[in-house]
């Protein structure tokens, strides 16, 4: 049972303290609401879980429909002691009330587990370069919820993925909204891998795959992308992989030097689908030693040419039978799934520091407004949509320039700069070095101009 009443703006205030007290109605179907009549844009719906008392503050603020951001504006600017008011109840439009509402209990069996966990580690190498280069030591959890990947998985989990692309397009804004670095692997290739992942775990339908998708996801059903020995493989545009074969008694460095001379051949075919060939390599790396991240090294030196290679590694081994991914990089990608999976409820207070929305609206206005509580000064956890949430690096947001504060938030915010500065050359270093080591120059020169470029800047700014 929740009880409900519907208010005007002017008299939020009290209610959203809990100070104010007054009569409420029940319902069974919190989704009866969604035909409740509201007056004009300033009438409001506040929902509660139990009979609310003194002191018991609303769960959820319903507005008309497409009325959250005006509403959001207005909080902003009459309800300032209450901001951010997302961090304390879920604000959402009428119309939301006609999905499925909870409570969420996301559940996964070891295949989308291993495969989402596989997904996430995977888009982290191919954006960090610095984890790359350490990747077997301790990684804070938080640099795994920032990616896109960790967003899809939890849609997936909650919804069926009836949202990826509209969460996908909200999570692209937001990296612009919020100034993160810009990062080469593109969304686009995240969906794809995500899609598959929810269609071979039946959570995606697959009438919704593009012919493309289809073909790819088939492919990984079909051989479970691991279990090499014997067999031959086809997938259209990429000829090398049907030359690609394996016998149980091979050693791994026979089978390196049978996926080398693979990868040769595509780079010299040069013209392909970019994707389909960063798959490939992907799944040909993991055939080497199924179900484990043993030749990052190896796809990191693609990564120019096919960014997203690494993330296909990640989601091929992660479909191994045999998969280990789960402890790489000291259990981390485990520790990042019982996130994807926490239990969660539309009523249930909300566990991010506010939402997109609110968070559009402040920092869209012509005078900014950052000074707002979040739990940690280093990163901000929003939420895209009820109960998806993503993280973003945050550190220095927020300064006074007058204040001692002011000046270790800078001070703090520089020394994050260079600490990922440093760790991107010396990861992009590492890369050269090994194509070195190999005999082999870099794919593609821009390496070298770029690492060079980096270094003079660096210098130039000290």
């Amino acid at each position: 049972m929740t009880y409900y009443r519907s208010i005007s703006r002017s008299s939020l205030g009290e209610w959203i303290d809990g100070n104010e007290q007054g009569d409420t109605r029940s319902t069974k179907d919190l989704s009866e609401l969604a035909a409740h009549h509201l007056g004009d844009k300033t009438d409001l719906i506040l929902v509660w879980p139990e009979k609310p008392t003194s002191g018991l503050p609303p769960s959820l603020i319903v507005t008309a429909n497409g009325g959250v951001t005006d509403f959001l504006a207005w909080a902003g600017s009459f309800l300032a002691q209450s901001r951010p008011i997302t961090a304390r109840c879920r604000v959402i439009e009428q119309s939301v009330l006609r999905q499925p509402l909870g409570p969420w209990k996301p559940e996964a069996d070891r295949s989308f587990r291993h495969m989402g966990i596989g997904l996430i580690l995977g888009e982290l190498l191919s954006t960090d370069p610095s984890i790359r280069r350490g990747r077997r030591e301790v990684i804070p959890a938080v640099n795994l919820l920032s990616g896109l990947s960790f967003v899809c998985l939890r849609e997936l989990c909650i919804h069926t993925g009836a949202s990826l692309e509209g969460l996908a397009r909200r999570w692209t804004d937001l990296r612009k909204l919020t100034r993160q670095r810009e990062r080469s692997l593109a969304p686009e290739s995240i969906l794809f891998a995500s899609k598959i992942a929810g269609s071979i775990a039946g959570r995606f339908p697959i009438d919704a795959l593009s012919q493309k998708e289809r073909e790819v996801a088939e492919f990984c059903r079909a051989r479970r992308a691991v279990e090499p020995h014997g067999r031959r493989f086809a997938l259209t545009g990429v000829p090398e992989l049907e030359s690609l074969g394996f016998t149980a008694d091979e050693t791994r460095e026979v089978r390196l030097k049978k996926v080398e001379t693979a990868i040769g051949q595509i780079l010299k075919r040069g013209v392909g689908d970019q994707e389909l060939d960063a798959f490939a390599i992907g799944f040909m790396a993991n055939a080497i030693n199924p179900g484990a991240l043993t030749f990052v090294d190896l796809i990191a030196s693609l990564l120019d040419r096919w960014p997203s290679a690494l993330l296909w590694y990640g989601l091929c081994a992660g479909l191994s039978p045999a998969s280990n991914v789960a402890n790489e990089a000291s259990g981390i990608g485990a520790r990042a799934w019982r996130e994807v999976v926490r239990p969660d409820s539309l009523l249930a207070p909300p566990w991010a520091d506010l939402s997109f929305e609110e968070l559009d609206v402040f920092l869209s206005s012509d005078r900014p407004a950052e000074d707002y509580p979040l739990l940690s000064n280093a990163f901000a956890c929003i939420e895209l949509a009820p109960s998806i949430w993503t993280a973003m690096s945050w550190a220095g947001r927020r300064h006074t320039e007058t204040s001692d504060a002011g000046t270790s938030s800078i001070r703090e915010a520089w020394r994050i700069d260079v600490e990922r500065e440093v760790g991107f050359l010396l990861g992009r270093a590492q890369d050269l070095l090994g194509h070195l080591s190999r005999g082999r120059p870099p794919a593609n020169r821009q390496d070298v101009l770029d690492l060079e470029d980096r270094s003079k800047r660096g210098r130039h700014r000290r």
